[in-house]
């Protein structure tokens, strides 16, 4: 019987990583009939007792075919040796939040501030508002072409807000 290490799969990936050659030279192997493999879907899956054995016949590289710990449990042996040299663990979680309010408050800088505490969809600020531009109509025009004025401004305001983003 054989064991549950031997009958593991590889992905070419992997195969490549652990005999020190690229990706599409394991691949030409398998292609050229060299190294046994087995398609999955879209990818191919090398046999780990297959590529030891070949690993050994052409003698690339020392090879014991063993299994590779998961992500997770690398991290976690990561963290422990920085833990033992005395290194500060890093907290990714806090990290971001960190940066997204730093983002966040630069953002807010950028934008122009409300110049009163008036919501911007109430009336009083339309009021406000076409107050402002009646008076800027008078200084430039007096009680002249006020259409024209109008769009005067309704470019400038669209030059503006262009500028802005």
């Amino acid at each position: 019987m054989t064991s549950q290490r031997e009958d593991d799969l590889i992905s070419v990936r992997e195969a490549a990583r652990e005999c020190g050659r690229n990706m599409e030279t394991v691949r030409r192997w398998i292609w050229g009939g060299k190294l046994p493999a087995q398609k999955l879907g879209n990818q191919l899956f090398i046999k780990r007792s297959d590529f030891a054995g070949f690993c050994r016949e052409t003698a690339i590289r020392e090879y014991e075919a063993k299994p590779r710990p998961d992500f997770p449990e690398r991290a976690i042996v990561f963290q422990e040796r920085l833990k033992a040299k005395g290194v500060k663990p890093i907290d990714t979680a806090e990290e971001i939040r960190k940066m997204r309010e730093e983002r966040m408050n630069e953002l807010e800088q950028r934008l122009p501030q409300p110049e009163t505490m008036v919501k911007p969809g109430s009336k009083a600020n339309l009021i406000k508002r076409m107050r402002k531009l009646r008076e800027s109509i008078r200084t430039r025009v007096g009680n002249l072409d006020a259409a024209g004025t109008i769009e005067q401004l309704r470019e400038e305001r669209m030059n503006e807000l262009t500028r802005l983003r």
